[in-house]
């Protein structure tokens, strides 16, 4: 794909195009690619440059009035060319069949789609994360990670593991989508770099979109004319942009029924217990990561545990996983040797520590020649670490500040919020880990408590992962967009990304993302393919 500055255009050019593409993250990346393919006219873009700095990242400065959230978001929102995929770790995995059910313990929770409906995409994603086994429910998963999981009481936890994506120009790097994309030859593609979308203009009744208003770096506009729209801006921005998008409606895009930014949730992680100095050798043996192999290819994978569903019904609690982290010391055997392998000083301490750990990197040298299982390391702490559902909560959201960016756009003003069954989510979820394995004779963790308010929001921070500004549902007094993404009541806009999602599970949200994105990408040329396309979703109820 090509891309230029916005600034090469004349103030007040107008870009005709099938599809206007708003942000290159997994989501924006992932369209323009399978709409590449075809005949299909895209204007993709990107309000970053190819590098981050700091002039675009003050464009992402928002405003805090809810839980504070810590993750950096100049670090983790990343306004460049690639999105979160920039500095994302690569950790990828699918939802469970119960994360598109109606819980009734759950309010506001169910997908208006079938988990089985979506299996193809997920399918179709892995080649964009660099991934071939992603599916906790993949018999090569299954067996890999069998071989020395513990016989957990399945009414209680079930084993879960995690993958990794793979960047497909440096295997040893997670997939950096604006890299990648740079290498695929998309001629219908016209990609633009520091292209800021300051306002979705729409018609005299409203309902549908007139043009896209996009500003450069020199303060000046242009303007892309679609025949579909689609925001991939994350889901911050996806409904900061809609609410902001509001010089005929008041209200702004999609919010009749004034969901546009409501039902904010993340993944609230933090560290439950610690393994005791003399457990954690053994506890890696039996929780370091695996390896499985595809096609002549090896795949890392991370094991951990998640509550099973039958508590989660039993008990009204929400969907929850753990694993084991733990943190090489300074003189770590393993690292020692890779510094000697590299002659870094100094030499005579590395030496000492590679002899000192001779046994264990012999051990770990078996584990993965013979076993497909991670080293062993020498940590200074082995730490078990929890990520956790969220409830879909209408007063945790994303509206419009008093400040402007330098555009003159309202900067978000975000409302995170918490609830008690997160709380008792994460204690029942340590508790039956513990209690397990001391059952099974194994070590188990020393767990702290966090039963009250106080120590659970100081202990779990956001995982930088926002989702569900703008959800799905069946009918608008539900949601935002439709099953296809299409926004109610704006004839041609469309929403990808984790701001559609209803629910969020536990589960990173990328390859979701990924799939929900291809599917969208089908619907979009079947639609330009049509003798009569329609954005859809123009009911006003």
């Amino acid at each position: 794909m090509d891309f230029r500055d916005l600034r090469a255009l004349h103030p007040g050019t107008v870009l005709d195009a099938d599809v206007c593409i708003v942000g290159t993250g997994p989501a924006g990346l992932t369209l323009a690619r399978e709409l590449a393919g075809s005949r299909v006219k895209v204007v993709l873009l990107e309000s970053g440059d190819r590098d981050e700095d700091a002039w675009n990242d003050a464009l992402n400065a928002t405003e805090s009035t809810g839980r504070r959230r810590v993750t950096d978001e100049f670090a983790v929102r990343n306004r460049v060319l690639g999105g979160t995929s920039h500095t994302w770790s690569g950790r990828a995995a699918v939802f469970d069949d119960l994360d598109f059910t109606h819980r009734d313990w759950v309010p506001n929770s169910g997908w208006p789609l079938d988990r089985r409906l979506l299996a193809p995409y997920f399918a179709r994603s892995m080649p964009y994360l660099g991934i071939d086994v992603a599916d906790n429910t993949d018999e090569r998963t299954v067996a890999a990670r069998s071989a020395t999981s513990p016989s957990f009481d399945a009414s209680l936890l079930r084993h879960y593991s995690w993958t990794y994506s793979r960047d497909s120009a440096n295997p040893r790097d997670s997939m950096r989508f604006g890299p990648d994309a740079l290498r695929v030859h998309a001629p219908t593609v016209r990609g633009f770099l520091n292209a800021t979308v300051t306002s979705i203009d729409v018609d005299a009744p409203g309902e549908g979109v007139d043009a896209v208003e996009v500003t450069g770096r020199d303060g000046q506009r242009r303007s892309v004319r679609a025949r579909f729209t689609v925001l991939c801006g994350g889901a911050i921005e996806n409904a900061r942009l809609l609410l902001a998008s509001n010089r005929r409606i008041p209200a702004g895009l999609g919010n009749d029924h004034d969901l546009v930014g409501r039902h904010l949730m993340d993944h609230p992680r933090g560290m439950v217990g610690r393994f005791r100095q003399s457990d954690r050798v053994a506890v890696q043996r039996i929780f370091g990561d695996y390896r499985t192999t595809v096609g002549g290819e090896t795949f890392l994978s991370t094991p951990g545990v998640a509550l099973s569903h039958e508590v989660q019904r039993a008990e009204g609690l929400l969907n929850c996983a753990l694993w084991m982290v733990g943190i090489p010391v300074e003189d770590d055997p393993l690292t020692s040797l890779g510094r000697l392998a590299r002659r870094e000083a100094p030499v005579g301490r590395n030496a000492r520590n590679v002899l000192r750990g001779a046994a264990m990197l012999a051990e770990g040298t078996k584990r993965r020649i013979v076993d497909h299982r991670g080293p062993l390391r020498d940590v200074a702490s082995l730490d078990v670490v929890c990520i956790v559902e969220q409830v879909p909560d209408p007063e945790s959201r994303v509206t419009l500040a008093d400040t402007v960016d330098a555009f003159g756009t309202p900067i978000a003003r975000i409302h995170w919020r918490s609830s008690e069954q997160e709380i008792a989510t994460v204690t029942r979820t340590a508790r039956a880990f513990a209690a397990e394995m001391r059952r099974l004779g194994l070590p188990a963790p020393d767990l702290y408590d966090l039963t009250t308010e106080d120590a659970y929001t100081r202990a779990f921070h956001d995982a930088a992962h926002p989702s569900g500004t703008t959800r799905m549902a069946a009918c608008p007094t539900d949601g935002v967009v439709d099953t296809d993404g299409a926004v109610y009541g704006v004839d041609g806009l469309y929403v990808a990304g984790s701001s559609v999602f209803p629910t969020s599970g536990h589960a990173n949200p990328t390859q979701m993302i990924v799939a929900l994105t291809i599917r969208l990408a089908d619907h979009l040329k079947a639609q330009l393919h049509s003798a009569a396309p329609t954005g859809r979703a123009r009911a006003r109820v």
